[in-house]
């Protein structure tokens, strides 16, 4: 968000930067008057609305950006290798066991992604 202010500094465009440390608390600040505005996750706006929690019908979209790379699943590197490559294997499976709960919250599936969509 703070790229979308340029040529300002952020302090000279914001009264106050908030970091809420979550989405979710986030739209909590808004939705509670604590905050103006602040930049969501599109799936957890999504969520959030689909749920009808609080006063997430009122809650308007201002901007969009993207679309950027899927959110990757991260594993500590301390984690032995063939732990990582089960945990991967799985994800990667089409009869991943808890897909029903994971697409409540709209989740497709898990795709094999390339590194180089991460890289700044």
């Amino acid at each position: 968000m703070l790229d979308r202010i340029a040529p300002l500094p952020p302090h000279a465009f914001f009264s106050e930067l908030v970091n809420a440390g979550t989405h979710l608390e986030s739209l909590r600040l808004v939705e509670t008057g604590q905050v103006d505005a602040a930049a969501i996750d599109s799936n957890a706006l999504l969520n959030v609305v689909r749920r009808g929690g609080g006063a997430a019908a009122e809650f308007r979209v201002i901007e969009s950006w993207g679309p950027f790379p899927i959110q990757p699943v991260v594993i500590r590197t301390g984690v032995p290798l063939h732990v990582r490559m089960s945990v991967h294997d799985a994800l990667l499976r089409a009869d991943v066991a808890f897909g029903e709960q994971l697409r409540s919250y709209g989740f497709v599936r898990f795709a094999q992604a390339e590194r180089a969509a991460y890289k700044a």
